[in-house]
């Protein structure tokens, strides 16, 4: 998973008890996010995210999937020119 620096990953569930946290005492429910998936900035994930999908929001929601043509072009038709 690539995720950018200072990007907090917690759960409603893990213990205020830091020494319970240290002990990686877990209550909530494991979530997976798959493969090539994006995550909006500050959403809060609350179910298992699938593969190749754009989420966001308070709860995550998938918005759209990720295609062979978001390969060649961003933002509508702007090509992406790599070279």
């Amino acid at each position: 998973m690539l995720c950018w620096a200072n990007i907090p990953l917690a759960t409603a569930g893990d213990p205020i008890h830091p020494q319970l946290r240290k002990n990686q005492a877990r209550l909530s429910r494991p979530i997976t996010i798959r493969d090539n998936t994006l995550i909006g900035v500050e959403n809060v994930v609350t179910k298992d995210i699938p593969v190749n999908v754009v989420a966001i929001g308070d709860p995550c929601k998938v918005l759209g999937e990720i295609i062979e043509r978001d390969f060649e072009y961003y933002n509508g038709d702007l090509k992406i020119d790599i070279e």
